[in-house]
C-alpha cells in the first residue's frame, strides 16, 4: 500500500516538475498564453486529483473487504468452535449413560451367553449431529478430529442399531418363555438362546471398537478446543 502511494505522489511531482520546467523555459507573454498555462495547470491538476480519488476508494474498498472477510473467519471459527463442543457435550452425555448400565452389562455377558437386557435405544438421541454435521463437519480444520467425529457416530449408530435388533429378539425370547408349551420347547428357547449368544458377540465387538475410537475423540476434542 505504502508503495503504490509513493508511485502516485511519484507521478504527481513528476507531472508538476514538468510543469514548472515547461513554464520557465516558455515564460508566458500574453494573456492568452496565461489563460493556456492556467487551463493546462488546471486540467493536471484535475488528472492528479482523479488519480489519488481512484486510488483512494480503491484503498478503501480494499479495507472493507479485509474487514469483510476477517469477520467472516472469526464467524465459521465460532461456528465451528461451538460445533465441536456440541458433538463433544453430546456424545459425552449419551456414552455416560450408555455406560451407566449396559456397557458394564454387555462386557460381564460371556461370549455364549444371550445379552438379556432391553435398552430404549434411539438414533433420535444424536440431535446435534444429525442436524448439524452435514454442513459443519467439512468446516473442521482437524484432520484427525474430523474423521473421529464421523467414526464415532457411525460407530455409535451401528451399536444402537445392533442394541435394537437385541430388543427385539430379548423381547421374543420373554415371549417363548411364556407362551411356548410345545413338546420340543427346551429345543425352541435353547436355538434361541444360541441365535442371540452369536448376537452377543456382534454387540461386544460393537462396543470394543467404539470404546477405543470415543476415547480417541475426546482426548482430540479436547485438546483443540483448549487451543
Amino acid at each position: 500500500m505504502k508503495s503504490v502511494n509513493w508511485k502516485i505522489l511519484f507521478a504527481i511531482g513528476f507531472g508538476a516538475g514538468m510543469l514548472l520546467t515547461a513554464l520557465l523555459k516558455f515564460p508566458p507573454n500574453s494573456s492568452s498564453d496565461w489563460a493556456t498555462w492556467v487551463q493546462a495547470i488546471g486540467s493536471i491538476g484535475a488528472v492528479g486529483i482523479a488519480i489519488w480519488v481512484s486510488h483512494k476508494q480503491y484503498r478503501d474498498s480494499q479495507l472493507l473487504e479485509g474487514q469483510r472477510r476477517g469477520a467472516e473467519i472469526a464467524r465459521e471459527e465460532t461456528e465451528i468452535r461451538a460445533f465441536i463442543q456440541a458433538t463433544h457435550d453430546e456424545l459425552r452425555a449419551i456414552w455416560s449413560d450408555y455406560n451407566e448400565h449396559v456397557g458394564p452389562a454387555l462386557r460381564k455377558t460371556r461370549d455364549d451367553q444371550p445379552f438379556l437386557y432391553l435398552f430404549p435405544a434411539s438414533e433420535d438421541a444424536f440431535t446435534i449431529y444429525n442436524g448439524s454435521a452435514s454442513y459443519q463437519i467439512g468446516k473442521v480444520p482437524d484432520v484427525e478430529l474430523r474423521r473421529l467425529i464421523v467414526s464415532v457416530y457411525s460407530r455409535f449408530k451401528r451399536l444402537i442399531l445392533s442394541l435394537q435388533i437385541n430388543n427385539r429378539m430379548v423381547q421374543e425370547r420373554i415371549d417363548l418363555d411364556i407362551f411356548e408349551h410345545s413338546s420340543n420347547r427346551s429345543l425352541v428357547l435353547k436355538d434361541k438362546d444360541a441365535h442371540m449368544s452369536r448376537h452377543t458377540n456382534a454387540l461386544k465387538k460393537r462396543d470394543s471398537d467404539l470404546l477405543t475410537e470415543i476415547d480417541s475423540f475426546f482426548s482430540a476434542a479436547n485438546e483443540w478446543l483448549a487451543e
